[in-house]
C-alpha cells in the first residue's frame, strides 16, 4: 500500500488496426484492476486510451503490457513514456518478456530490447525500399517501358517519392 491506498495493476492493450483482435492481450491482462484498450496505430500521437492510461496511473501502481511494441513506436517514444510513469512512481511490467522496471536488470533489459526492436524495424524498412527499387529497375528494363517510356518514368518517379515519404514517416 502507498499511503493507505491499494497499489493497482493497470493494463494497456493495443492493436494497430480494426481487423486485429485484442483478445489474446486482454486474456493475459485479466489479472489487472483496470485495462485501457484501443485499436490504433502506434505511429500516431493520437492514442487516446494510452494518454488516459498514463494520466490514470498513480504512485505505486504497475503499468502492465504484454509486449513492448504494444506501448511505443520507437526507443525514444518508449523512454519518454517510461520517464513519464517513473516520475509518477509507477513501474512498467512487460509480461511476454518477464520484464519489470522496478529492478536494475529490468531497466537494462528494457533498453536492450527496445534498441533491438528499433534496429529490426530499420532493417525491415531498408528491405522494403530495396524491394521497391528492384521492382522499379525490373519494370524499367521491361518491354512496356520501351514502348511507353514517358508514362513508365512518371509512374516510377511517383513510386520512388511515395516509398521515400513512407520511409521518412516511420
Amino acid at each position: 500500500k502507498v499511503l493507505g491506498r491499494k497499489m493497482s495493476f493497470i493494463g494497456y492493450a493495443r492493436v494497430s488496426s480494426y481487423g486485429q483482435s485484442l483478445e489474446v492481450q486482454l486474456e493475459k491482462l485479466a489479472h489487472c484492476d483496470r485495462v485501457f484498450q484501443e485499436k490504433q496505430s502506434a505511429r500516431t500521437d493520437e492514442r487516446e486510451q494510452l494518454q488516459l492510461c498514463l494520466d490514470y496511473v498513480r504512485d505505486g501502481d504497475s503499468l502492465v503490457i504484454t509486449k513492448l511494441d504494444r506501448l511505443a513506436r520507437s526507443t525514444r517514444d518508449l523512454l519518454n513514456i517510461l520517464a513519464r510513469i517513473e516520475k509518477k512512481g509507477v513501474k512498467l511490467v512487460v509480461l511476454d518478456q518477464s520484464l519489470d522496471t522496478s529492478t536494475p536488470s529490468g531497466k537494462l533489459l528494457l533498453h536492450v530490447l527496445a534498441s533491438i526492436s528499433e534496429f529490426e524495424n530499420d532493417l525491415r524498412k531498408d528491405r522494403q525500399m530495396q524491394g521497391i527499387v528492384c521492382h522499379c529497375f525490373t519494370r524499367y528494363q521491361s518491354a512496356d517501358f520501351r514502348e511507353h517510356p514517358g508514362a513508365q518514368v512518371d509512374n516510377q518517379i511517383g513510386l520512388f517519392r511515395h516509398a521515400d515519404e513512407g520511409a521518412r514517416r516511420q
